[in-house]
């Protein structure tokens, strides 16, 4: 069923009716809001109604990027930037939003890279020029990078410490890529409906950051504390891991990666992920005040 409606009528209206004098500017302008309610009531009124089901766009969210990066990691090995290259990077970005358009152009080639990394052609990729295989990915010949440091020099094996420099120019805070699930405050508590089931979690108790502070001396905090920022560039721009989930348990992997000895007996269970940076700026505040060995 089609509406159909006379158009020298509705003109006549419109002319008539919905001419109006705007005191801002000094000039007559058109009411359409009045026009398109009039068509509604007079022209549409009898008509039915159709109710049209469209499936939702997804768009290209932080979760995406993050799940790309980790299959990244997984298939290429990555390594820091080299010094000359990171004081260039610096002198030319400057400027947060070129650095933020390159973070969006990144998450976009990683995105599409997936297929090809899950096909077990990471290793190959390591030092291929980041520009060139963004160019052949999104098949453009748009220059993606207005940087020529980056253009010239950074190889898909920087990707991680790319990301990381380029939030740095973004954003001051360093904690700007974690996840806010992962940033309640020591002294709230919070819910955590990232999976099938809410879980509510209790702020952390007194008791339980002092018996942190007691273990303090024996967890070589600056160890634990760069072991917990590898964690947050790693795996905490997503939500991979649930914000009830134990600090302890999360933690453990790096107990081959210089995770303190101590660390697996006298670290306080009760700790939450969804505590987890206001923990370790508890950490580093002892660390600063040279609670530990």
């Amino acid at each position: 069923h089609v509406a159909s409606f006379n158009k020298d009528k509705f003109l006549e209206y419109v002319q008539r009716h919905c001419l109006i004098y705007s005191q801002q500017t000094g000039q007559l302008e058109y009411d359409f809001n009045a026009a398109e309610r009039w068509l509604a009531d007079v022209c549409f009124s009898t008509c039915p109604s159709v109710r049209l089901e469209m499936d939702r766009i997804t768009y290209l969210d932080e979760q995406l990027s993050s799940d790309a990066r980790t299959i990244l990691r997984d298939q290429v090995p990555q390594v820091e930037l080299p010094p000359d290259i990171a004081s260039a990077l610096a002198t030319e970005f400057q400027n947060p939003t070129v650095a933020h358009s390159c973070i969006e152009s990144l998450d976009l080639m990683l995105v599409f890279m997936q297929e090809v990394l899950r096909a077990g052609m990471g290793k190959k990729l390591g030092n291929t020029n980041l520009a060139d295989h963004m160019k052949s990915m999104l098949v453009t010949d748009e220059d993606l990078f207005k940087s020529k440091a980056l253009c010239n020099d950074v190889k898909v094996k920087h990707v991680d410490a790319l990301y990381n420099f380029l939030w740095s120019q973004v954003s001051d805070d360093e904690f700007a890529q974690v996840n806010a699930i992962y940033k309640v405050k020591l002294t709230d508590s919070f819910v955590d409906d990232t999976g099938k089931a809410r879980q509510s979690q209790p702020a952390v108790s007194e008791h339980v950051l002092e018996q942190l502070r007691m273990a303090a001396p024996d967890l070589e905090l600056k160890k634990l504390t760069a072991c917990m920022g590898r964690l947050m560039v790693q795996e905490l721009s997503g939500s991979h891991i649930s914000p009830s989930w134990a600090i302890h348990s999360a933690m453990m992997p790096f107990e081959d990666e210089g995770l303190p000895v101590a660390f697996e007996d006298q670290f306080p269970l009760d700790l939450k992920m969804g505590h987890f940076v206001e923990v370790y700026k508890f950490l580093d505040n002892l660390s600063a005040l040279g609670m530990s060995d």
